[in-house]
């Protein structure tokens, strides 16, 4: 089986790609869509520059791929040859279909480790695992400018007050 990871190179998609790993099914190939709207539905756009550097890190073959429609993915998962796509999708129900979407289309599986999973179980777990997530922007009730350059590790009980406090997530 040939699988692709969708990758933004942010937290999310990285272990989603590494649990995938762990599961026996090792990507091959990075996905990487270039975003052209200024705030995307789907698509994580931060820092979006550096996916193909950390896709290398990680040992994949990285492919950029535009578009924002279900179609434009199925097409980049066709391109490759995969038979499968591994995204970090956690909890975004429209995500989450568009993925599905998208991989119907494309007549491949769907590997989404990290869907419905509980957002303060997974703060905890990323820790665990030894991942130095940074903070590079914020925009969320409860969390300001301070965060930035720290790691998640550092400030868990900050985003957690905020989660229980304000709904906001914790990742």
């Amino acid at each position: 089986m040939r699988v692709a990871a969708l990758l933004s190179g942010g937290k999310d998609s990285v272990y989603a790609a590494f649990l995938s790993s762990i599961m026996g099914m090792d990507p091959e190939v990075a996905l990487i869509n270039v975003p052209e709207e200024e705030h995307p539905m789907v698509y994580h756009r931060p820092n979006i520059h550096l996916a193909g550097v950390v896709a290398r890190l990680m040992g994949l073959e990285a492919k950029h791929f535009k578009g924002s429609t279900e179609e434009d993915l199925a097409g980049a998962i066709g391109s490759v040859g995969a038979d499968a796509l591994v995204a970090g999708v956690v909890a975004s129900e429209y995500q989450y279909w568009f993925l599905q979407e998208a991989c119907r289309r494309a007549e491949c599986t769907l590997i989404a480790p990290l869907w419905g999973r509980d957002p303060e179980e997974l703060l905890r777990e990323y820790t665990e695992a030894g991942m130095e997530v940074v903070i590079t922007r914020v925009a969320a009730e409860g969390l300001d400018r301070s965060l930035l350059g720290r790691t998640i590790s550092e400030v868990a009980g900050r985003l957690l007050e905020a989660h229980r406090r304000w709904g906001v997530s914790p990742l």
